[in-house]
């Protein structure tokens, strides 16, 4: 086989895009050839990834092997022998200096691309209820929007708001979650929050139930305040001037005012499991599910001032399943 049939299969080996007669002809190749197969075993244990669509790599590898060869052909006849083992391996070393450096730039145009996109949550004159792949479940309030990084919970979570939420934040001490809303950075680790960031409002307001969470200013993380359980935080929703944090106890107003997170249920696409927890904050009960698969059927709806007898028979009509209440003890089977 010559090289450049060679080289267009080795590209289209690391892209996974091999067709089996392509997959046989390979290794019959590799087998054949000591220097092809050099190549295929030093790729093959160095990477453990696939490249999948790296413009002009075909041609890119080619050229390197042409002009070693050209090299080659250059020399007088009585050094080729010596050399010939040297020029394999620097054909191999050429071109797996190439390769490794196309990974490395594939990792980073991936983990850029991953950091550089966002899911979106938008609201308009209802609720929503959601869970986030990390098992955060948030509450977004009318009007308002929320976006977060795709593989939320891996390497990072991080959250844009313009509005209002309430968060129940799954704990990870390794990832810490970040809310950015107006001037201001909200970092937790695991604990349960509101934030008011609406544009229209003078001022963002974070109020913390448990835990603590860090506020600091966006652009300038050294100007910060560390909230405790309790205690309302207040600062200018604008990003000129200096910041000007004010912090006062959760009085009944404020307590009264987060009400809005439970008085009504709006949940789309979600976990009965996860749905299951809401219910339990607004109806004072424990749910008990029995079968595992039912957990995670998923269900779209919303609850306002329907009993939890009313809610859980509209669930049962988008798939049906048994349940019980016992004074403030509910078990779905």
């Amino acid at each position: 086989m010559n090289r450049e049939k060679f080289l267009a299969l080795l590209s289209k080996k690391m892209r996974n895009e091999l067709s089996p007669g392509e997959q046989e002809v390979f290794d019959r190749c590799v087998a054949e050839n000591k220097e092809y197969r050099q190549l295929d075993e030093a790729i093959g244990t160095g990477t453990g990834q696939t490249m999948a669509s790296l413009p002009g790599l075909e041609a890119r590898l080619s050229a390197i092997w042409e002009r070693i060869a050209a090299d080659d052909d250059a020399m007088p006849a009585q050094i080729k022998r010596p050399v010939l083992r040297w020029a394999a391996l620097l054909k191999i070393a050429a071109v797996l200096l190439l390769i490794a450096g196309a990974i490395v730039w594939m990792r980073a145009y991936n983990k850029s691309t991953k950091e550089e996109r966002m899911l979106v949550l938008q609201t308009t004159d209802e609720k929503l209820y959601t869970t986030l792949p990390d098992g955060t479940q948030v509450t977004l309030n009318n009007h308002s929007t929320l976006e977060y990084n795709t593989e939320f919970g891996e390497e990072k979570r991080k959250i844009v708001l313009q509005g209002e939420a309430f968060f129940d934040v799954t704990e990870n001490k390794n990832i810490p979650l970040q809310v950015l809303a107006g001037p201001l950075v909200v970092e937790v680790k695991g604990t349960a929050f509101n934030v008011n960031a609406y544009k229209y409002n003078a001022e963002v307001q974070v109020v913390l139930l448990r835990g603590s969470v860090e506020v600091s200013r966006r652009g300038d993380r050294t100007d910060k305040v560390l909230l405790r359980p309790n205690q309302w935080l207040l600062a200018p929703n604008t990003a000129a001037g200096a910041m000007q944090f004010r912090i006062d106890s959760v009085d009944v107003q404020m307590a009264a005012h987060l009400h809005w997170a439970e008085d009504s249920l709006v949940f789309r696409k979600e976990q009965l499991q996860h749905i299951a927890l809401k219910l339990e904050k607004k109806y004072g009960v424990t749910i008990e599910i029995k079968t595992a698969a039912l957990k995670e059927k998923r269900f779209s709806g919303m609850f306002v001032n329907e009993s939890l007898a009313e809610g859980l028979e509209a669930l049962k009509m988008a798939y049906p399943f048994q349940y019980k209440i016992e004074d403030k003890k509910v078990t779905i089977r």
